[in-house]
């Protein structure tokens, strides 16, 4: 009797779940097998989470370092050594870049104060009686008060740059404004300190060349690579 295509049909659909039942015992087994030895994640999270993370795609080493169960040992001890070098790569100068960042800020400082100094001292040459005695007010030195008194006491008729000059000579002849002198001396004794900075610096620079640098960073990566590689967290000199 020729086979109708409902028995095709039913024929080949016994035939599937014979196999299937007969397959699914050695697929579970497998399986589960795989379970075990594959590290479970976290929160049901898959292992590969972290290839959609935005702290891994922007900072992979970093990220590697904070999770290195998620990674082989090869890409831990990359990271490593990626890290110290990084840590590392600005340390050829030591601090003095730093102390030089700080002298420059020192340097714009000073031109700075000169400027509000000079606008300070123009209001004052043209200031009126009553506004010297408000200085006077306001000065927290001895030497400041009666500098600015014998400016408000200046006559009407003769309180020109010429008799402030004579103010300001007559109480620096008679020690009554020590500060200027000084701040001259201390003026100039750091003025030569800097200058005697600036020549070490010089002599610093001609003396140890690019090229050097290049040879002592050589041995100092290889100093990293040989840390990391021995489990170590030592320095590199």
């Amino acid at each position: 009797m020729p086979r109708t295509l409902l028995s095709l049909i039913m024929s080949s659909a016994a035939t599937v779940m014979t196999h299937a039942f007969l397959t699914q015992p050695q697929t579970l087994v497998a399986a589960n097998d795989v379970i075990h030895r594959i590290p479970q994640p976290m929160s049901g999270e898959t292992r590969s989470w972290h290839r959609d993370s935005p702290d891994f795609l922007n900072d992979p080493i970093s990220f590697i370092a904070k999770h290195p169960q998620l990674f082989s040992e090869d890409l831990q001890e990359m990271a490593a050594y990626q890290l110290k070098v990084k840590s590392d790569e600005r340390l050829d100068w030591g601090t003095l870049p730093d102390a030089l960042d700080q002298c420059a800020k020192g340097a714009e400082y000073l031109r700075q104060k000169s400027e509000t100094a000079d606008v300070i001292a123009r209001i004052i040459v043209q200031a009126k009686r009553e506004e010297m005695l408000t200085f006077v007010k306001d000065a927290k030195f001895v030497e400041k008060k009666a500098f600015f008194e014998n400016l408000a006491n200046l006559p009407a008729d003769n309180n020109g740059m010429l008799a402030i000059h004579d103010v300001a000579s007559g109480m620096l002849e008679a020690g009554a404004l020590p500060l200027i002198p000084k701040f001259e001396q201390d003026l100039q004794r750091v003025t030569a300190k800097v200058d005697e900075v600036n020549t070490e610096l010089m002599e610093l620079d001609r003396q140890y060349t690019t090229l050097f640098l290049s040879v002592r960073k050589v041995a100092q990566l290889a100093r990293a690579a040989a840390d990391v590689s021995r489990g170590k967290a030592s320095g590199v000199d």
